[in-house]
Formats: C-alpha cells, structure tokens, sequence
C-alpha cells in the first residue's frame, strides 16, 4: 500500500505505508473492524500528511490489467472528522479488501445498516461455506494412476475452518489491546458478544446473515441444528449445487483434545465430537489439550443418510478467559504478560505516552520494499503514541521458542524484513545468542527512549 500523488503526476509514487499505518488505515477506515486510540492517531498523521503533501492511498488488493490503476483513496473531510473516500474513476478494491467498503459520513445513512451488507476479510462472500465434494464411490474406471510429476498440495497453517474463526475473531476486534488510555482486556462474556455482534451485522454476498450459520450457543444438541440446516435448505437464496451448507458452533473451552472438544457452562459440559477429530493450532497428539482455554469452532452438516453430524473442529489457545487475546504458545502467553505489565507500568509514571496498543496478527501481513513483496507474521506489534510531535514508535515483537539451526536461519530471514517496518524486538533478547537482560527491562528501556 503506498501513498501517491494526486495530480502532477497523477498515481506517481510517493513513499510505501509501513506495516503499522496499513494496518492503522484498515482498522479505522473499515467499518467491520475496531481500532485503538494508538490507530486513531496513527491513521491523522496520515491523513494530515496527505492533505499537506496533496497524496492519495493506493491500495495493492488487485494486481491491475494493462492500462488500469489501482484503487485509489482520498482524505473527505466530513462534518465529524476527516475520513478516506475511494477515488471512483480509479480501479476498484477487491471484495475482500477491508477498504472495499469504506466507513461513510452521508447524512441520513445509518452506519449499522451499512454494515449489514459488508463482506468479511480475509473470509468473505461465499467462502464461508465450504465447498461441496462428489460422494465418494468406487469406480475402477475413474482411477487416475499417480504419476511422478503429481505433487501434493501445500499445506497452509491453518485449515479453512480455523482461518473462519481468526477472520471472526479479527473482526470482532479480539486480536487488539488498548493498553493506555484504558486497558481493555476483553473477557469471556464480553469476548462472545462482541462475535455474537458481527455475526448479527453481516452477511454473505447473497444477503445471508452470518448469523443463521453461525451460533455462539454450544449447548444445542443436534435436534436444534437440524432445525437451523432445515432452515438454510429452504431459503431460496442460498447457491447449494456447490456449497456444502453448514452450522458452526464457536466459543470459548477449557478441555480441548484430538477426539472432542468440551465447553463448560455454568458448571455444565457439552461434548462435541467431531467425526475427522480436531485441528489445534500447534499441537500434535502428544501436547494436545496444554494451552487451554481454546477458542474453538465445529461444523455441523447433514450427511448422505439425512442425519446431522459434526464433521470438524478446529482450537486456537487464548491466554485466558480474562483476556481472550489468541496465542500461538505457551511462551507467547508469557511474552504478552510481561508486554501488558510493562506498558501497565510505564503509564504510571510522570508523562506517560499519549497512547499505546497491541495487535495480535492473525494473518500474514506484506512488506514491500523496490517493488518486491514479501509475507511476514509477527507476533505481536505494539504500537506507542508520545506526548507532543514525537514519532510513533512501532515495535515488532517475537517469541523465539527454539534454537535450531533451520529455525534459526529462517528466522533470521523474515526478521531482516520485519526490521524494514518497526524496531524488532526478540523475548528473549539478542536470541539466538544468551542474554542476562530481562525482555521486561529490554521492553521498558525501548520504550521509555520512544517517549522522552
């Protein structure tokens, strides 16, 4: 995503967005997702420095035909505040895109409304619904013969069902902290709600609520989700010839294994055994169930007999049901511990900063650099807003949980990019090599040097 000129040559480069302003831009400026006051902040220097400098927002959500632009996006100073407005006779953003439907200012529109009918990224439109597979019959005269130029496919890191979840919980801005002004963890009642509203205020392309695909009601029993398929099946909207339709159960449990996943409500369990057992983000069978609680997500279906089945599940540890943040480790958990300790500190002091925030990425995000992309995925970015004019300080957070040399050469590659969008910053620090310094020493001292 760069910032370009708007005339004298229109489109011209002008500089790239680093992470942390991308990232600013698409919390603010989309109206299905939440921001911090640090993203706030982050998106009025950006918008000041457009209109200074007479700049749009050029989006890289579509790769351009010849001739074509890409999307473009100006500041529209509305009634309240300043806002992003896409350029109209400029390419359009991608459906997915989180500016594809930018927050409006019109008089007399109703904003809720208006997110009513926007799709979800990075899951959106019909992907929600997984695709419909031939049952599976013996037929000698279809076998193809495995040749030795077949190769299977990649294995992404998290299946479809999970990146349904992480696009939910993204959404609901559970993966974001506002650490000062006002901490604001999000517990287990308030984490729900805040799903249960997205799902309440989105649709898919056809106009399907989420909501009548998804429920945060782990307690129903196959009896209700037939009754809520039998609804879906009867609705003249939906595209069945090559949809596989679906009921999702999402929440929050304590007893995660391969074969189950078992919620407990007031002092109540409700057992849910997927058929293709469950995924769990970085665990095999040996660790299995370590890192509760889980967000957690199974998808219901019909079968060929007419009768409902749960089909798959997929967890992702949080760090608590105090502070549903997901986390890809038990190290991790104690690597945002130590984060919201430090900055908790640091706001007690005589001048803290102006404000400070946590995202938890949950997809890979793009760097680019002379026009190469490359992929990276912190773990965490915190991002500190002095007092004053002082630069926004960003720093990329890492949880180093091994030694080995592959890990330590690969590591060493996407760190190089990482340093290209904020200071990095390893727990522990100087890893791969030993340090005796704290990484909650390392963090204040970075920290306190980003406010003086």
């Amino acid at each position: 995503m760069n910032l370009v000129r708007k005339k004298d040559k229109r489109g011209q480069f002008e500089r790239t967005l680093l992470i942390y302003e991308r990232e600013a831009l698409h919390q603010v400026f989309s109206n299905d997702r939440k921001y911090a006051e640090a993203d706030l902040r982050i998106a009025n220097q950006l918008l000041d420095e457009m209109d200074r400098k007479e700049l749009w927002v050029e989006c890289d959500c579509i790769e351009p035909e010849e001739g074509q632009e890409k999307p473009f996006n100006c500041e529209v100073k509305g009634k309240k505040r300043a806002t992003l407005m896409h350029v109209h006779t400029s390419g359009h953003h991608d459906e997915k895109c989180p500016l594809y439907r930018l927050i409006r200012e019109r008089e007399g529109n109703n904003p809720t409304t208006e997110a009513k009918i926007s799709p979800l990224i990075p899951v959106g439109g019909d992907d929600w619904l997984p695709e419909k597979k031939k049952a599976a019959k013996v037929n000698p005269a279809e076998v193809i013969p495995r040749t030795s130029r077949s190769r299977r496919k990649q294995i992404k890191p998290v299946p479809a069902l999970g990146r349904k979840l992480l696009t939910l919980i993204q959404a609901a801005g559970l993966n974001h902290l506002e650490l000062y002004p006002a901490c604001s963890t999000k517990g287990l009642t308030a984490a729900i709600a805040a799903i249960n509203e997205v799902l309440s205020t989105n649709t898919m392309r056809n106009g399907t609520y989420l909501s009548e695909l998804f429920t945060c009601s782990p307690w129903l029993n196959k009896n209700d989700i037939d009754q809520m398929l039998k609804k879906l099946e009867s609705g003249s909207d939906l595209n069945t010839s090559n949809k596989e339709l679906c009921i999702y159960i999402i929440g929050l449990a304590k007893i995660v294994t391969k074969e189950e996943i078992v919620f407990k409500i007031n002092g109540k369990l409700f057992t849910h055994r997927p058929e293709a057992r469950v995924s769990i983000n970085g665990e095999n069978s040996h660790n299995a169930g370590c890192r509760e609680p889980y967000w957690a997500i199974l998808e219901y279906r019909r079968g060929q007999n007419g009768m409902v089945y749960c089909h798959a599940g997929y967890a992702h540890a949080a760090e608590s049901l105090d502070n549903t943040v997901p986390v890809d480790s038990i190290k991790e958990k104690e690597t945002l511990n130590v984060i919201i300790k430090a900055c908790d500190f640091v706001c007690r002091q005589k001048n803290p900063p102006v404000a400070i925030s946590l995202i938890k990425p949950l997809f890979s995000m793009k760097s680019v650099k002379d026009g190469v992309e490359d992929f990276i995925h912190p773990d965490f970015i915190l991002n500190v807003v002095p007092a004053g004019d002082g630069k926004i300080a960003s720093f990329i957070i890492e949880t180093m949980g091994y030694d080995l040399a592959e890990y330590v050469e690969r590591k060493g590659r996407t760190h190089e990019v990482m340093r290209r969008e904020g200071c990095l910053l390893t727990d522990p620090p100087g890893w791969p090599e030993a340090s005796e310094k704290s990484f909650n020493s390392y963090l204040l001292s970075h920290i306190f040097k980003a406010i003086k």
